[in-house]
């Protein structure tokens, strides 16, 4: 793609992507949001650079990129999971941490279900990635 306009656009788009979808995964606890939706506006802001200057048959050929978020998004989730039962409660039981208010504001809450929107924000930026350069090596055999 060639566009002029998408290429200066991003210089912009991409940071405000990118702090908006951390504002939701923030606010996922208490309002509609979470790690999905921040995810894939996460994913989104990501794809912008290699759309709009071309790079997507570089991008295409490195099947690696999402590997890594999907690595810290499954590992995230199964933590969260697993912290619970080591404890002795139920799985994917909320457990919150006491001390973590003093550098926070009130109404973040840090605990396992922070965790686990954390570990769906990742995987779905990796499934994200995965979806574009599975359709960029696509577009490059046409």
């Amino acid at each position: 793609m060639n566009s002029v306009i998408l290429k200066m656009a991003i210089l912009v788009l991409k940071p405000l992507f990118l702090v908006v979808s951390i504002w939701l995964l923030l606010r996922g606890h208490n309002y509609p949001g979470g790690g999905f939706i921040g995810g894939l506006i996460a994913g989104s802001a990501l794809i912008f650079e290699p759309l709009a200057f071309d790079q997507g048959s570089g991008a295409a050929k490195n099947h690696t990129q999402p590997l890594p978020f999907l690595a810290i998004g499954m590992a995230s989730i199964f933590i969260s999971a697993m912290i619970p039962i080591l404890n002795k409660q139920a799985l994917l039981e909320g457990l919150w941490l006491k001390g973590a208010q003093t550098f926070l504001p009130a109404s973040i809450k840090v605990g396992t279900p922070l965790l686990f929107d954390i570990g769906v924000y990742f995987t779905v930026i990796g499934f994200i990635y995965l979806i574009f350069t599975t359709i960029m090596e696509e577009w490059q055999w046409k």
